[in-house]
């Protein structure tokens, strides 16, 4: 394809990681607002409090784009995708705090991993399900490395997606693909349980187990386990990297999920078929 196709893809998949940025800060605090109203409903029967909470609007879509030190609304052109934060220099423009890394990085991720699946499967239509897999990936990582939280919503979708792409291009059977979503879950509640009956604590969420679920029903049973061979490894390295920089705190719980999701995209840019020909 030419070079005009890869630009404008580029320039797409950057503003697609414009919005996962909006979905990683806000998401998580949607469900919390949702469960704490749950809880009230629940507790309390007066509603009037809950009522009152509802009535300001929290979602994807509103308020506005604002500033998260200042919460001054943001103009469209503080919203252009890395142009934005390079113009300005990484500083609010009305309070001139910093502005976290987290935006453009992720927006550059998000370009660079999408753009790699295209090549990878070219401009078609065969590129449509693991270009949305790895949106979902991306955002899934974030938001468990900050939050320590894989949302049931998003694992859900990413198992649909596994089987809609297994059915339509058959890259594995569809009985290997229900086969691995089983065996996904069953692998790490084994450890899981084994875990917390050994050392009477919880060593691992519920959402690693659905997300390896998930990461089955794409791969099947058999790449399930080495997901967990490239997940553990790619943990060790990663976070004794961040622990010997300071960059996380030696006492906070380590999220597995980012680690799994690394492990899924690079069987699904190689191709399980690939990749169980190389293995065995």
């Amino acid at each position: 394809m030419t070079i005009t196709y890869w630009i404008f893809a580029v320039i797409i998949f950057l503003s697609i990681g414009s919005f996962l940025n909006v979905v990683i800060y806000r998401y998580p605090k949607i469900l919390l607002k949702q469960w704490r109203e749950e809880a009230e409903d629940f507790l309390c029967e007066d509603s009037y409090q809950q009522q009152e909470q509802a009535g300001s609007s929290f979602n994807l879509a509103f308020p506005n784009s604002h500033c998260t030190h200042c919460q001054h609304e943001l103009s469209w052109w503080h919203n252009i995708p890395l142009l934005s934060y390079l113009f300005l220099a990484g500083h609010c423009y009305f309070c001139k705090k910093n502005i976290s890394w987290q935006y453009p990085f992720i927006e550059c991720l998000t370009a660079l991993l999408a753009s790699a699946i295209l090549y990878r499967f070219g401009f078609s239509y065969a590129a449509i399900i693991p270009i949305l897999a790895t949106f979902l990936l991306i955002t899934m990582s974030a938001i468990d490395f900050k939050t320590q939280l894989l949302p049931d919503n998003l694992t859900y979708i990413f198992l649909w997606l596994g089987l809609l792409q297994n059915t339509i291009f058959h890259i594995i059977p569809l009985s290997s693909a229900i086969y691995g979503a089983i065996f996904g879950y069953a692998v790490l509640w084994i450890i899981g349980t084994g875990y917390r009956l050994i050392r009477k604590q919880d060593g691992m969420g519920y959402g690693d187990y659905k997300l390896l679920a998930a990461i089955g029903a794409w791969f099947g049973p058999y790449l399930v386990i080495i997901t967990l061979l490239i997940a553990s490894v790619a943990s060790l390295i990663i976070s004794v990297t961040l622990l010997a920089t300071n960059k996380i705190d030696s006492k906070r719980p380590l999220a597995f999920g980012p680690y799994l999701a690394i492990a899924a995209y690079l069987i699904l840019w190689i191709g399980p078929v690939n990749l169980m020909g190389l293995i065995f």
